[in-house]
């Protein structure tokens, strides 16, 4: 009877190693070109940014010149007088309104069961840029006048006109009607000290009166 014996041992069999030195050269030959690249990328990316940057701080520098420039060009408007007296009559327009409409809601003028309804007419078909300053209401409405202001003179018949839908001022018609343009002093407003002559308003005053009203005035004004 024969055996066989196995005198193998992997223990002493010579490994070879998978790291040669030709790899070892290959792998850092490969690193130091990627390396040198992603350096020169770098190198390169920052460049550009810098670049950008200071065409972007030129621009901001322009344009901060040329806001200067313009800031210097602007001058201060001036205020227009005109501008601001016609701002004051439109609201003191409003004003007279919010009058009209505290003296019916108040009461104030005692009797006001037939001129409420003259007042409220007045309220309604007054127009933008016509104010009252005053009116007189006598008996039934037969004698009717108002004085008042407008910013043109065609504004005054339009009030008359719209004043004619009202169902109060049915039958009831203006004879006179009187309107000029008065004289605004400079004396008081010139801050500089200087005597400037007087300048037109920029709106008219105007009085209506009824054909009762009328002869009213002219039989006064004929009186010695």
């Amino acid at each position: 009877m024969s055996q066989q014996i196995n005198l193998f041992n992997p223990a002493f069999v010579k490994k070879k190693s998978l790291l040669t030195s030709a790899t070892l050269v290959g792998l850092l030959v490969f690193s130091i070109l990627i390396l040198g690249g992603l350096g020169g990328w770098l190198s390169n990316t920052t460049v550009k940014l810098k670049a950008n940057e200071a065409e972007r701080q030129q621009q901001l520098t322009l344009l901060q010149n040329q806001l200067q420039v313009a800031q210097a060009n602007i001058k201060p408007k001036k205020e227009d007088p005109k501008l601001i007296e016609e701002l004051e009559q439109l609201r003191s327009s409003l004003a007279d309104r919010d009058r009209v409409e505290t003296i019916l809601s108040n009461n104030k003028l005692g009797n006001t069961l037939g001129y409420s309804e003259y007042l409220s007419a007045f309220a309604r078909q007054i127009p933008t840029g016509v104010w009252i300053t005053g009116f007189h209401l006598q008996g039934a409405g037969d004698e009717i006048s108002l004085t008042g202001r407008a910013i043109s003179p065609e504004q005054v018949p339009n009030f008359v006109n719209q004043l004619k839908r009202e169902k109060i001022m049915q039958g009831k018609t203006f004879s006179a009607l009187s309107m000029q343009r008065p004289l605004i002093d400079n004396t008081n407003s010139n801050k500089s000290g200087e005597n400037k002559p007087a300048e037109l308003a920029p709106y008219v005053e105007f009085e209506l009166h009824s054909a009762e009203q009328k002869e009213k005035k002219d039989s006064a004004g004929k009186m010695p």
